[in-house]
């Protein structure tokens, strides 16, 4: 990895993780295609948290837990998206996010390990520039356990996939390529 790669991609205990510094086209395609019958929780669209309008109330969606809880993901089903978007993926929509962190609204967020980047700068930049991501990825990663979601998407600075199914992993390793 380098500092200047568009991609990146590696594995955390469970967890396929994937950062693409622009965005990909068909993200939503493929979350509904590879997550059917499970729920989409909204916790951040465009910055900050969303609720549901009498439409998508009628069309099944709801609030727990202060996101907005799709009804199960299904082909067609039209999902809000913004920038700074942040996303989990459950099986059900069962209460679970009482106390939990928005990691998509820091700036330049990804889960890339900063020394191996940083090894890679220009000799004249300061090596220390990526400090401030390590305690992020850890509380990111704490909060993953935590909540063991089936997927998380984030959408900002960096599109961030992280998933225990390893079909979408390799659906999102091919829509980076």
């Amino acid at each position: 990895m380098k500092w200047d790669d568009r991609t990146f991609e590696g594995k955390h205990a469970i967890w396929w993780w994937f950062v693409s510094r622009s965005q990909i086209d068909t993200l939503c395609e493929l979350v509904v295609r590879e997550h059917r019958g499970y729920r989409l929780w909204i916790t951040s669209f465009d910055s900050g948290p969303i609720t549901p309008s009498a439409e998508e109330l009628s069309d099944g969606w709801k609030t727990v837990d202060g996101a907005m809880v799709s009804p199960p993901l299904e082909v067609g089903l039209d999902i809000p998206n913004d920038q700074y978007d942040e996303w989990y993926i459950f099986e059900d929509d069962s209460p679970r996010l009482q106390d939990f962190e928005r990691f998509i609204n820091y700036g330049g967020f990804n889960l890339a390990d900063p020394r191996v980047i940083t090894a890679t700068f220009d000799s004249t930049w300061e090596r220390g520039g990526l400090d401030w991501l390590y305690p992020m990825q850890e509380r990111f990663w704490r909060q993953m356990e935590k909540l063991s979601p089936v997927s998380y998407i984030g959408s900002g600075d960096n599109d961030v996939i992280v998933t225990r199914q390893e079909s979408f992993a390799n659906f999102v390793r091919k829509a980076m390529s």
